[in-house]
C-alpha cells in the first residue's frame, strides 16, 4: 500500500500544478519543507536510504521545489502575488547553506 502513497509522478503527467505540503497537526512536529522535498524526490523511508517506496513515483528536485512554491500559489489563484520571487510580489524566503540542485537528494534536510 505504501508504494502507492502520494503518486506524484503520475499526478504530474495529468496536472503539472501538484503541491507538496505538511498538514500540521495531522503530521506531528514542525514543518520540514526540505525533508518533505527529499521524500518526494527519493521516496525513501526516513532514516533508511535502502528502503524505497514506489520508486516510479519519484519526481525531480526542480519539480518538488515548484510543488512547494509556484504550484500552491497557482492553486490558490494567487500566482500574481506569491509563489516566486518577482518585483511586486510578497515574498518569504530562506537562505540555504547549499544549493539543493547541487546536493544529493538524500542529503536535503
Amino acid at each position: 500500500r505504501t508504494n502507492r502513497w502520494a503518486p506524484l509522478a503520475t499526478a504530474m503527467k495529468y496536472n503539472p500544478h501538484i503541491s507538496i505540503h505538511q498538514d500540521t497537526p495531522g503530521i506531528s512536529g514542525p514543518p520540514l519543507p526540505l525533508l518533505n522535498i527529499q521524500t518526494a524526490v527519493t521516496r525513501c523511508e526516513r532514516g533508511n536510504r535502502e528502503v524505497v517506496y514506489g520508486a516510479e513515483q519519484c519526481i525531480s528536485v526542480h519539480e518538488a521545489i515548484k510543488a512547494y512554491t509556484v504550484a500552491p500559489a497557482w492553486q490558490l489563484f494567487m500566482e500574481n502575488k506569491i509563489g516566486s520571487l518577482k518585483v511586486g510580489k510578497f515574498a518569504d524566503f530562506v537562505i540555504l547553506s547549499e544549493n539543493p540542485y547541487n546536493k544529493s537528494p538524500h542529503d536535503l534536510e
